[in-house]
Protein backbone atom coordinates (compact mmCIF):
# COMPACT_ATOMS: atom_id res chain seq x y z
CA UNK A 1 0.00 0.00 0.00
CA UNK A 2 2.94 2.30 0.55
CA UNK A 3 4.41 1.27 -2.82
CA UNK A 4 1.19 3.02 -4.47
CA UNK A 5 0.90 5.78 -2.45
CA UNK A 6 4.38 6.18 -3.53
CA UNK A 7 3.38 5.96 -7.06
CA UNK A 8 0.75 8.13 -6.74
CA UNK A 9 3.15 11.18 -4.91
CA UNK A 10 5.22 10.56 -7.62
CA UNK A 11 2.75 10.68 -10.73
CA UNK A 12 1.43 13.89 -9.18
CA UNK A 13 5.02 15.37 -9.25
CA UNK A 14 5.87 14.13 -12.46
CA UNK A 15 2.72 16.04 -13.52
CA UNK A 16 3.24 19.35 -12.04
CA UNK A 17 6.38 19.18 -13.02
CA UNK A 18 4.87 19.86 -16.57
CA UNK A 19 3.16 23.13 -15.05
CA UNK A 20 6.13 25.55 -13.98
CA UNK A 21 9.27 25.08 -11.60
CA UNK A 22 8.20 26.14 -8.47
CA UNK A 23 8.26 24.35 -5.05
CA UNK A 24 7.39 20.82 -6.27
CA UNK A 25 7.68 18.92 -3.34
CA UNK A 26 5.04 21.21 -1.31
CA UNK A 27 2.90 21.29 -4.45
CA UNK A 28 2.56 17.63 -4.77
CA UNK A 29 1.95 17.03 -0.81
CA UNK A 30 -0.68 19.87 -1.52
CA UNK A 31 -2.68 18.33 -4.48
CA UNK A 32 -2.38 15.00 -2.93
CA UNK A 33 -3.58 16.01 0.09
CA UNK A 34 -6.68 17.76 -2.06
CA UNK A 35 -6.98 14.41 -4.40
CA UNK A 36 -7.74 12.34 -1.22
CA UNK A 37 -9.78 14.70 0.22
CA UNK A 38 -12.11 15.23 -2.84
CA UNK A 39 -11.83 11.51 -3.30
CA UNK A 40 -13.18 11.22 0.87
CA UNK A 41 -15.70 13.54 0.36
CA UNK A 42 -17.02 12.46 -2.77
CA UNK A 43 -17.51 8.76 -1.13
CA UNK A 44 -19.28 10.80 1.95
CA UNK A 45 -21.32 12.64 -0.51
CA UNK A 46 -23.08 9.04 -0.68
CA UNK A 47 -24.50 9.04 2.74
CA UNK A 48 -24.77 12.59 2.94
CA UNK A 49 -28.53 11.55 4.38
CA UNK A 50 -26.76 10.56 7.07
CA UNK A 51 -24.51 13.40 7.81
CA UNK A 52 -25.23 16.94 8.11
CA UNK A 53 -23.02 19.64 5.81
CA UNK A 54 -20.92 20.84 8.67
CA UNK A 55 -19.84 17.30 9.88
CA UNK A 56 -18.76 16.42 6.38
CA UNK A 57 -16.47 19.38 6.12
CA UNK A 58 -14.91 18.69 9.12
CA UNK A 59 -14.46 15.44 7.96
CA UNK A 60 -12.87 16.81 5.13
CA UNK A 61 -11.03 19.56 6.35
CA UNK A 62 -9.87 16.96 8.83
CA UNK A 63 -8.42 14.54 6.61
CA UNK A 64 -6.74 17.00 4.22
CA UNK A 65 -4.12 17.76 7.16
CA UNK A 66 -4.04 14.49 8.18
CA UNK A 67 -2.89 13.87 5.11
CA UNK A 68 -0.27 16.77 5.11
CA UNK A 69 1.00 15.17 8.12
CA UNK A 70 1.67 12.06 6.61
CA UNK A 71 3.32 13.45 3.63
CA UNK A 72 5.53 16.07 5.69
CA UNK A 73 7.01 12.50 7.44
CA UNK A 74 7.06 10.33 3.81
CA UNK A 75 8.37 12.86 1.27
CA UNK A 76 9.16 16.02 2.98
CA UNK A 77 11.34 15.44 6.02
CA UNK A 78 15.20 15.25 5.29
CA UNK A 79 14.17 15.35 1.75
CA UNK A 80 12.74 11.72 1.28
CA UNK A 81 10.87 12.58 -1.83
CA UNK A 82 14.13 12.91 -3.68
CA UNK A 83 14.85 8.91 -3.35
CA UNK A 84 11.07 8.50 -4.55
CA UNK A 85 11.81 10.21 -7.68
CA UNK A 86 15.11 8.56 -8.27
CA UNK A 87 13.55 5.51 -7.79
CA UNK A 88 10.38 6.02 -10.48
CA UNK A 89 12.50 7.98 -13.01
CA UNK A 90 13.57 5.19 -14.76
CA UNK A 91 10.51 3.85 -16.05
CA UNK A 92 9.98 4.78 -20.05
CA UNK A 93 8.78 7.15 -21.73
CA UNK A 94 5.48 5.56 -22.98
CA UNK A 95 4.88 4.58 -19.47
CA UNK A 96 5.48 7.66 -18.38
CA UNK A 97 2.91 9.24 -21.06
CA UNK A 98 0.53 6.77 -20.12
CA UNK A 99 0.83 7.28 -16.51
CA UNK A 100 0.21 10.84 -17.00
CA UNK A 101 -3.20 10.51 -18.81
CA UNK A 102 -4.13 7.86 -16.17
CA UNK A 103 -3.43 10.33 -13.55
CA UNK A 104 -4.87 13.54 -15.61
CA UNK A 105 -8.47 11.07 -16.38
CA UNK A 106 -8.91 9.73 -12.30
CA UNK A 107 -8.69 13.14 -11.33
CA UNK A 108 -11.04 14.46 -13.53
CA UNK A 109 -13.51 11.80 -13.04
CA UNK A 110 -12.94 12.16 -9.14
CA UNK A 111 -13.66 16.01 -9.86
CA UNK A 112 -16.52 15.83 -11.93
CA UNK A 113 -18.28 13.53 -9.94
CA UNK A 114 -17.98 15.64 -6.78
CA UNK A 115 -20.41 18.02 -8.71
Amino acid sequence: MLKLYKYLYYRMFDLLQLFGKYDLAWSTSHGLALFIMMFIMGLLYGVKEYLNMPIMATIGISVFFLIHILNYFLFLKNDKYKEVIEYYKKEPKNRKVIGRLSTVTVMSVIIYSLF
